[in-house]
């Protein structure tokens, strides 16, 4: 029987039973909403139960992999990191270690086989410097000793390791060279095989201000003076090559000459110069260019080097003793059999013989000689006291140590004078020559002077000529028309009365 007092049948329909499951399952609480509870108070509440989650979620599983993966990363870099860091320091440690200075000091003696003296040797991350490097031949080749100041290398990474010091360049602020002939022949047969030498590998080594001295450092015999080198190594079976630019290029006795630009290869042990430009000590024009073969290797073998000369002033390769009597700008001459320097004479480091002729629009000036200022009074004309030529007028210039020459000396300006000879300046510290001074017969006559007369010879085409000696020094050039000159006044007879032809005294009087 129900609360309601009703009394259920015994006996339901299907759709009576259908209708009581569904109220049932209506005031029943879902597990799923939970189980109404009593609490110990009275309370009431419903205990909701947890819901399981699915196992397989492929979604959020991606999710958590990629997160793994991305922590696995960050540490894997930080540790390489860490790994760099203390690979790094320990390598720069090391780097800066005496034990690895040594090792660089073995390398660089196996390769070049020196004494070497290093001095404050560090290395950092963007490379490596020095304050002093010396390298010293004790053996007798050609090359004695090299002390470069200031150095900066550009490294390599692998460098650090020690096996190999290799990179881009090396630069010093300051480097000298000695260099000397060698006393046997050859160089040393100490040299480095090639696996030694490539443990040092550079493409390019420089320096801003160089000094190249051959012979005594004190007096060399040749040196070049605030140069700027490049020396380039030569990588994969390239050539080495060495470029220089500007400086001072100094020979023994000789004047300075201002360098331009020169270029060197190294090939089978001798020196190609390929082209060693010289420019005038202060004008922009002129060339003077040496180029040839120098074997380095030889000993007392003299080297000949093509000498051309282009629109150059004379005196600056004469020297200014010659520049006191003669001076222009001239050409090498082409016609000539041989323009050379010399190297390695008996007697002197350096010899030259140069054929010249006037360079175009420029001129040749004779100067100097006590003869022009006479001749300039006698004949009342001011050119003689600085006579020009220009045109076809040629020489030859010849030097050996402080000895300079020109000769085969051939001047002409057809309406007033030529001259010809050879005069030289030498280690006596005097002039010495014989000038052969060519007037036309014409104006010896419109001179009127019988002193002339009788000092020049007979005709020879339109020219009458006289001999005249050089001599005196670069301070007080001297020659012998003075004395020719009263010789000829003792002996003056005929058309001109003796009182009335000028003595010397008077024509160099002061005007």
């Amino acid at each position: 029987m129900s609360e309601n007092g009703d009394q259920e049948p015994d006996q339901y329909s299907f759709e009576q039973m259908m209708e009581r499951l569904r109220r049932n399952r209506e005031s029943e609480p879902s597990p799923e909403d939970g189980e109404l509870v009593t609490r110990s108070d009275g309370s009431q509440v419903i205990r909701v139960r947890r819901r399981k989650r699915r196992s397989h979620q492929p979604h959020l599983e991606e999710r958590r992999k990629k997160r793994r993966r991305h922590a696995i990363q960050i540490s894997a870099a930080l540790i390489l990191i860490l790994l760099f860091v203390l690979g790094s320091g320990i390598a720069l440690l090391y780097a800066n270690s005496g034990f690895f200075r040594n090792g660089l000091m073995e390398k660089i003696t196996a390769v070049t086989g020196a004494n070497v003296k290093l001095e404050q040797f560090r290395m950092n991350p963007r490379g490596a410097n020095a304050a002093l490097i010396e390298l010293e031949w004790p053996q007798s080749g050609m090359m004695k000793k090299i002390i470069a100041r200031g150095l900066d290398a550009k490294l390599a990474p692998r460098s650090f390791l020690g096996g190999r010091m290799t990179g881009d360049e090396v630069v010093a602020q300051d480097l000298t060279v000695l260099m000397g002939a060698p006393e046997q022949s050859g160089d040393s047969k100490k040299r480095a095989a090639a696996p030694e030498a490539s443990r040092i590998h550079f493409k390019r080594l420089a320096s801003s201000k160089s000094r190249v001295l051959f012979g005594d450092p004190i007096a060399p015999d040749f040196s070049l003076q605030n140069s700027e080198l490049s020396f380039f190594p030569g990588l994969n079976g390239s050539v080495p090559r060495l470029l220089a630019n500007r400086g001072e290029l100094v020979i023994k006795d000789w004047p300075k000459f201002q360098m331009d630009r020169a270029q060197l290869e190294f090939v089978d042990g001798e020196v190609e110069i390929l082209g060693l430009r010289l420019r005038p000590q202060k004008e922009v024009r002129g060339i003077l260019e040496i180029a040839g073969r120098v074997p380095y290797r030889a000993v007392d073998q003299s080297s000949r080097l093509l000498l051309t000369a282009e629109n150059f002033p004379l005196e600056e390769i004469a020297g200014a003793e010659i520049g006191k009597l003669l001076s222009g700008r001239v050409d090498s001459d082409s016609r000539a059999a041989v323009n050379q320097l010399l190297l390695g004479g008996r007697e002197a480091a350096a010899s030259m013989s140069l054929s010249f002729r006037c360079a175009p629009n420029s001129s040749i000036d004779l100067h100097g000689l006590p003869f022009l200022k006479i001749l300039s009074n006698v004949l009342n004309d001011d050119w003689y006291k600085h006579p020009v030529f220009t045109g076809d007028v040629v020489g030859t210039l010849r030097r050996e140590g402080a000895g300079v020459a020109i000769t085969d000396l051939d001047l002409e300006s057809k309406e007033r004078m030529a001259l010809k000879g050879s005069f030289r300046y030498g280690r006596e510290r005097a002039y010495a020559g014989e000038l052969e001074i060519g007037l036309p017969e014409i104006v010896i006559k419109a001179s009127g002077n019988r002193r002339l007369d009788l000092m020049f010879g007979k005709p020879k085409g339109n020219l009458r000529w006289m001999s005249l000696r050089v001599s005196g020094t670069a301070a007080s050039p001297a020659d012998d028309f003075e004395a020719q000159y009263d010789a000829a006044g003792r002996g003056a007879t005929g058309d001109k009365p003796a009182e009335k032809v000028p003595s010397f005294e008077e024509l160099t009087r002061p005007e």
